[in-house]
C-alpha cells in the first residue's frame, strides 16, 4: 500500500512557521474587539455625563481613544492576516507544484493539465477569498457577538431572549441554505476546471480544428462546458446571497420586538432609558459581526470543499511512494560477478486501466549496441519505454535495468541510468541552454554545447537566433519538428547515459539529418545500450537487434537478414512500407 504520510505531513507544514503573525493577529483583534464592545458603554456614560454636567471631557476622551484604537487595529490586522492569507496561498501553490511533479505520470494525465492548472489559479483565488473571512472578518465578529451578546445579558435578560428568537428564526432558514452551499461551490470550481481543461486541449490541437473547420463543433462544446459552471455558479451565488437579508430580516425582527418590549418594560418601571438606549445600540452593533458570522460560515464551507481539491493532490502517493528500493539497487556502481543486460523484460504485462496493452513480453536489449522496437501502430511499442522509465509499472512480470527490477531502484538513481527522447521532442518554453542542461548533473561549458548541437548539424541554426543559446523557446521563437528533435538528442548526448531511450526519434527529419543521426546512433552504441522505437528502414538495418512487436506481444527477434526470412510480419512491414527509407536497397534485400 502507499505511503501517503508523506503527502500528509505536507500540507501540514502550510500552516506552520506562521505563529507569530498569528498570535499578533489575535492579539489585535482582541484590542480591537474590546474597543468597540465598550464604545457602546461609553456613549451612554457620555449621555448620562452630558445630563448631569460632570466628566464630559473625560468620557469624550474615552471615546476618542476608543475610536483610535478600532481605526488603527483594524487597519493593522487587516495588514497581518492579508500576510498570512499570501503566504498561505504561495505555500499552497508550492506544495501543489512540488507535489504535482513527483506524481506518476498517469495520475497527471487522469487529471488533466487544465484541471491542474485550474486548481493553482481560479481554486486558490476562491480559497484567498474564504481565507480574508476566516483570518479576517471571522474570528473578529465572533468575539463581538459572544461581547455583545454578554453586555445585553448583564443590561436585560429579557430583552436579550426577544433579540435571540429574532435571530432563531433566521438561522433556521441559515441553516438550510448551508446544506447545499459546500456542493454548490465544489460543483462550481469542478465545472470550471473542466471548461480550463476543455480549452486548453482545444487550443492545442488548434491546427487539427482549423484544418478540419471544426471551429463551431469546438466552440459549441466549450460554450456547453462554460454554461455548466455558469448554471452551479449561479446556484452557488443566490444561497451565498440569501444569507445577507435572511440575517437582516433576524435583525429586523429581534429590533422591532426589543423596541417594544422595551417600551413596555420602561412603562411598568423595570427598565429605565438609558439603559434601553444602551441595549439598542448593542443590538444594532451586533447586526454586523452576524452578519459576518454568517456569510463567513458560509464561505468556510466552501473554502473547506475547495482545500479538499489540493488534498487529493498533498495526499496522492507519488512515483517514490510505489516502490521500496533495496538498499543494494541504490548504488548503480555496484560489484556483480553475473553480467546483466542493460534492459530486460522478463514476462511482462500490463493494462491501461481495464485495456490489455502490453501481454507476457520478453526480451533483452544489450549493454552496447542498438535494439530497435518495431511494429504496426498500437502494439504497445511506446508503452515498453515507459515501463523502462517507471512512468509506468507492470501488472505482472518484471522489467530490470542492469540487473535490478525497476521498483527496487530509487528512482533518481534509476533515471540517472537513461536518457529518454519522447515522440514530441518535448522542450520547455525555457532558453535553449535550460532546454540542454535539463536535468544535467554536471558543470559545462558553452563550447561543450555548441559541439554537441554541432553533432546533429543544429549548431548554425541555434547560432542564428536573436540570444543565441539564451532564446527563449516558445516565446516568439519556435523550431521545426525535425529541429526540435535534433536538440532533443543533443539533450541526450549531453546526459552521458548507459542507456538511451528514443521513441520515433526520426520521425521529422529529412534525409540529410537522418543521416546524421544515424552515424551518431552508431557511435553511442560503441559504449551504450540504446533502445529505439523507429519506423525507418535506415535505422532498423543497422540495429544489433529487431525486437518485433504485435497486439502488445513479442513475434520475432534477430537482425535485418535474419527477420526477413522467418518472419512473416517484419517482411510485411518491409514490404508494405510500414517501414520507410531507403525503398530500393529494401526492395533488394527482401
Amino acid at each position: 500500500m502507499a505511503d501517503l504520510s508523506s503527502g500528509t505531513r505536507l500540507s501540514r507544514q502550510i500552516y506552520q512557521g506562521q505563529e507569530r503573525q498569528v498570535w499578533a493577529a489575535g492579539v489585535i483583534c482582541l484590542l480591537v474587539s474590546a474597543a468597540c464592545l465598550a464604545m457602546p458603554a461609553a456613549v451612554g456614560q457620555l449621555v448620562q455625563a452630558l445630563a448631569t454636567g460632570r466628566d464630559r471631557a473625560l468620557w469624550v476622551a474615552v471615546l476618542a481613544a476608543l475610536a483610535v484604537v478600532m481605526g488603527g487595529g483594524n487597519a493593522a490586522y487587516a495588514a497581518v492576516v492579508a500576510g498570512l492569507a499570501e503566504r498561505h496561498i504561495l505555500r499552497l501553490r508550492n506544495a501543489m507544484i512540488h507535489r504535482t511533479l513527483r506524481l506518476p505520470v498517469r495520475h497527471v494525465r487522469r487529471i488533466g493539465s487544465g484541471d491542474l492548472g485550474s486548481r493553482l489559479t481560479a481554486d486558490t483565488m476562491q480559497l484567498r477569498g474564504s481565507l480574508d473571512i476566516g483570518l479576517g472578518q471571522l474570528p473578529q465578529a465572533l468575539l463581538m457577538v459572544v461581547g455583545t451578546f454578554a453586555a445585553m445579558l448583564y443590561l436585560d435578560p429579557v430583552l436579550l431572549g426577544v433579540t435571540l428568537t429574532g435571530f432563531a428564526a433566521a438561522a433556521l432558514v441559515i441553516t438550510w441554505l448551508y446544506r447545499g452551499l459546500q456542493r454548490s461551490a465544489l460543483e462550481h470550481q469542478q465545472h470550471l476546471a473542466q471548461a480550463a481543461q476543455g480549452y486548453a486541449h482545444a487550443l492545442s490541437a488548434l491546427p487539427t480544428v482549423k484544418s478540419l473547420r471544426a471551429e463551431g463543433h469546438v466552440d459549441a462544446a466549450l460554450n456547453e462546458m462554460t454554461e455548466r459552471a455558469r448554471r452551479s455558479g449561479v446556484d452557488y451565488a443566490w444561497r451565498q446571497a440569501l444569507l445577507s437579508p435572511v440575517t437582516a430580516l433576524g435583525q429586523q425582527l429581534s429590533l422591532t420586538g426589543v423596541i417594544v418590549v422595551g417600551a413596555l418594560r420602561i412603562t411598568d418601571g423595570s427598565l429605565d432609558l438609558a439603559a434601553l438606549s444602551a441595549f439598542l445600540l448593542y443590538l444594532l452593533q451586533v447586526v454586523t459581526p452576524v452578519s459576518v458570522v454568517a456569510m463567513g460560515l458560509g464561505r468556510l464551507k466552501a473554502g473547506l470543499a475547495i482545500r479538499g481539491r489540493f488534498d487529493e493532490i498533498l495526499r496522492a502517493p507519488t512515483e517514490e511512494d510505489e516502490a521500496v528500493p533495496s538498499p543494494a539497487a541504490t548504488d548503480p556502481a555496484r560489484s556483480d560477478p553475473r553480467p546483466a543486460p542493460a534492459v530486460a523484460f522478463h514476462t511482462v504485462s500490463f493494462a491501461y486501466e481495464d485495456t490489455p496493452v502490453i501481454s507476457e513480453i520478453s526480451f533483452e536489449a544489450a549493454v552496447a549496441g542498438i535494439t530497435a522496437l518495431v511494429g504496426p501502430s498500437g502494439a504497445g511499442k511506446s508503452t515498453l519505454l515507459k515501463l523502462v522509465e517507471r512512468f509506468e509499472l507492470p501488472g505482472s512480470g518484471q522489467v530490470s535495468v542492469r540487473g535490478v527490477p525497476v521498483e527496487q531502484w530509487a528512482l533518481p538513481e534509476l533515471r540517472r541510468q537513461i536518457a529518454y527522447v519522447d515522440q514530441e521532442a518535448t522542450l520547455l518554453n525555457d532558453t535553449v541552454r535550460n532546454n540542454l542542461l535539463l536535468g544535467c548533473d554536471r558543470r559545462v561549458t558553452d563550447a561543450e554545447l555548441v559541439r554537441h548541437l554541432a553533432r546533429v548539424g543544429l549548431a548554425d541554426v541555434i547560432g542564428e537566433l536573436p540570444a543565441g543559446l539564451d532564446t527563449v523557446l516558445g516565446q516568439g521563437v519556435e523550431l521545426s519538428g525535425g529541429q526540435r528533435q535534433r536538440l532533443a538528442l543533443a539533450r541526450a548526448l549531453l546526459a552521458e547515459t548507459p542507456i538511451v531511450l528514443l521513441d520515433e526519434p526520426t520521425s521529422q527529419l529529412d534525409s540529410l539529418s537522418e543521416d546524421q543521426f544515424r552515424r551518431i546512433l552508431e557511435d553511442l552504441a560503441a559504449s551504450r545500450c540504446i533502445v529505439v522505437v523507429a519506423h525507418r528502414l535506415s535505422t532498423v538495418k543497422r540495429a544489433s537487434k529487431i525486437v518485433v512487436v504485435d497486439a502488445g506481444t513479442v513475434v520475432g527477434e534477430g537482425t535485418h537478414d535474419e527477420l526477413l526470412e522467418r518472419s512473416d510480419l517484419y517482411r510485411d512491414l518491409v514490404n508494405g512500407q510500414l517501414l520507410s527509407g531507403l525503398e530500393t536497397e529494401t526492395t533488394r534485400a527482401a
